[in-house]
């Protein structure tokens, strides 16, 4: 999180996110992060597919896939990334999930 301003914004789709909408703050992205990652074992991962540099924005294509932690069931999926960056701070994220055509 050092790396994030302290009035990042982050906006999470809503149609596969556990808990989607907008959260402000460094702090409350933090958490965010944390309570999502709270829901699968050790050992979720994230390979980029596709990455591409637009000036003060990062566009990022990933996919990702782990087991969640009370079922145990094995969950994949491919999310697209929207970073912006001002004075080498994160000020904003942004999570949408794609769906396979």
């Amino acid at each position: 999180m050092d790396h994030y301003g302290d009035d990042v914004e982050l906006f999470a789709s809503g149609d596969a996110m556990l808990v989607s909408g907008t959260v402000k703050g460094r702090e409350a992205v933090g958490r965010w992060f944390g309570d999502w990652f709270s829901n699968f074992r050790p050992g979720y991962h994230f390979e980029i597919e596709e990455l591409w540099d637009v000036g003060d924005t990062v566009l990022a294509v990933a996919r990702h896939g782990g087991e969640g932690k009370a079922s145990g069931v094995e969950v994949t999926g491919t999310s697209v990334y929207v970073i912006r960056i001002e004075a080498d701070e994160i000020v904003f994220v942004g999570i949408f999930f794609t769906h396979p055509g």
